[in-house]
């Protein structure tokens, strides 16, 4: 049996490691880099009834003192709109508020971009943060349709690029029963994405959790034989006991 006093040195081992990562992330702060500012900052609490996190089509599970790049495609728009375009990355899982988002560069429209170099020793590996909880978004912002996602490529080195699906990653804001997704185009019609529906064992239990208020979920699909546009996902999610849905509507750019 494990002696007492062992539980309470194993319990304030815990609690001073606890205390030391939270002091030291506080420590981080918001760093400025030449292209980027990239550190921690606090996480907002409240959550969207779907918090979209990534959009990724190729993502390697980096380690540290690696050199990371992000690639994503900028679609034809008026030179206006590139103030909008916007480039930043989260925890998955939040644990330290780390961030990162990128400066304006001058982004090219029509073309594929590339922003890097990010070495992981500046902040990633002080963190200690796993390659698996970072999440990274590129989006710009039409004066139609709000914000639209831009799905990119996380790499070290350009022969990695290889995926054609896409990997949506959000946390949910309510305890979900089931999962629906659709996927349309900019005329609203359905597309064929391959998709699935989540959903827990209602026979086994009517009031079943397929997922937990606050997780972090992902889903793939994959329109890489459509044509360039504006396309749409939509999130459909059933809350357990009760006939209430929630959604949320993401438009992303896809570029084959």
């Amino acid at each position: 049996m494990v002696g007492l006093s062992h539980i309470k040195r194993s319990a304030l081992a815990m609690s001073l490691i606890a205390a030391f990562a939270s002091s030291w992330a506080q420590l981080i702060g918001p760093r400025q880099f030449a292209n980027r500012v990239e550190g921690t900052k606090p996480v907002p609490t409240a959550l969207a009834q779907f918090t979209l996190i990534a959009l990724t089509r190729n993502a390697v599970h980096f380690h540290s003192n690696d050199t990371l790049y992000v690639r994503f495609f900028v679609p034809p728009m008026p030179l206006a709109q590139k103030d909008g375009i916007f480039l930043r990355a989260l925890e998955r899982e939040a644990t330290t508020g780390y961030f990162m988002t990128a400066k304006n560069p001058p982004w090219k429209v029509g073309d594929w971009n590339v922003f890097g170099p990010w070495p992981t020793k500046d902040v990633i590996d002080i963190l200690g943060i796993d390659a698996g909880n970072i999440g990274v978004l590129a989006s710009y912002r039409d004066d139609n349709s709000g914000d639209v996602y831009l799905p990119i490529d996380l790499y070290e080195d350009s022969n990695q690029l290889s995926a054609h699906t896409y990997t949506l990653h959000f946390i949910a804001g309510r305890p979900l029963q089931s999962l629906d997704i659709n996927v349309s185009n900019a005329s609203g019609q359905h597309v064929d994405a391959h998709t699935s529906t989540f959903r827990c064992n209602k026979a086994f239990n009517p009031n079943c959790i397929w997922c937990a208020a606050g997780s972090v979920q992902a889903i793939t699909f994959d329109i890489s034989s459509a044509s360039a546009g504006v396309y749409h996902v939509q999130l459909v999610g059933h809350v357990p006991g009760s006939l209430e849905t929630i959604s949320e509507d993401f438009a992303l750019y896809h570029h084959p």
